[in-house]
């Protein structure tokens, strides 16, 4: 008997850590999310003409057009995706292509994006039906850029997909259904990263603070892919493999090690990958 409460006393225990650690995460991801979406606008991030292109493709079930080849800005040769519909998914002429850290370098106190109201101005003033790339190609048949919406695997927008079609669904367009996709996207990285949280037997805390790390919460809250395709498919990953199956040697470096990689925006998939791989190898 007394072991059998001394083992139930100790389950509940172990259940309460796990929740006060995804509390604290969801709860500090939520606010930064939050103030990232309104005070941050949609077409804000790197690579912007990919992401959203990427995302739209994916939500108007476009993800497979053919693609053409053209001539980008600078006279080069290379393909881009033919996608159609209303001007305002398909040209981002007050987009802010930037780096995480420029963006967030004012410190979640003083967030301000000089390129929300223009985006936003400019999205509600284009309403027209295009096909890109030709409407957009100059005289000499070059590209102003766009077209990259292939080149990550489409599933990889998924969660801001999912909040741009229901967005589509309702009627909104625009710079309106990017912010749904946003809300979308966040939505799913906190439901993965309190799943990882509870799914690591250690290090709990550890994995909540990098869950809040300001790089990471802002690819989550934007339309950007890396959100959901690398911090959180990562983060469910190595507790669930890494650290239950690999080696001592493993255990306590792998996640960790992955994280900070990822984290720091420095050759993120690379490094996942070669930790994942180093890790099969001893299994």
């Amino acid at each position: 008997m007394r072991a059998m409460f001394k083992g139930t006393f100790g389950a509940l225990r172990r259940s309460s850590y796990s929740l006060l650690c995804i509390a604290f995460a969801l709860v500090i991801i939520a606010f930064q999310g939050v103030a990232h979406i309104r005070y941050i606008g949609a077409l804000s991030m790197p690579d912007p003409n990919m992401h959203a292109l990427g995302a739209y493709a994916l939500a108007s079930g476009q993800s497979f057009n053919e693609t053409v080849p053209i001539r980008d800005e600078y006279g080069n040769e290379r393909v881009a995706q033919v996608l159609e519909g209303e001007e305002s998914f398909l040209v981002l002429p007050e987009c802010r292509n930037d780096l995480i850290t420029t963006i967030l370098s004012g410190g979640l106190a003083n967030l301000y994006d000089a390129q929300r109201i223009p985006q936003i101005e400019a999205s509600a003033s284009s309403h027209d039906h295009i096909e890109i790339p030709f409407d957009l190609a100059d005289v000499d048949g070059r590209d102003e850029g766009w077209g990259r919406s292939t080149q990550y695997f489409p599933l990889a927008w998924l969660p801001s997909a999912i909040g741009i079609k229901a967005a589509m669904t309702f009627g909104l367009s625009g710079y309106d259904a990017f912010q749904w996709g946003r809300v979308s996207n966040l939505i799913v990285y906190m439901g993965l990263m309190a799943t990882a949280i509870a799914l690591i037997p250690k290090m709990k805390p550890v994995l909540a603070l990098l869950a809040i790390a300001p790089p990471a919460v802002f690819c989550a809250s934007s339309l950007m892919c890396d959100g959901f395709s690398r911090f959180s498919v990562y983060a469910i990953r190595c507790p669930y493999v890494e650290v239950r199956k690999a080696p001592p040697c493993l255990q306590r470096g792998a996640g960790c090690a992955c994280w900070a990689g990822n984290v720091s925006r420095a050759s993120q998939g690379h490094i996942c990958t070669c930790l994942h791989g180093i890790s099969a190898d001893f299994q």
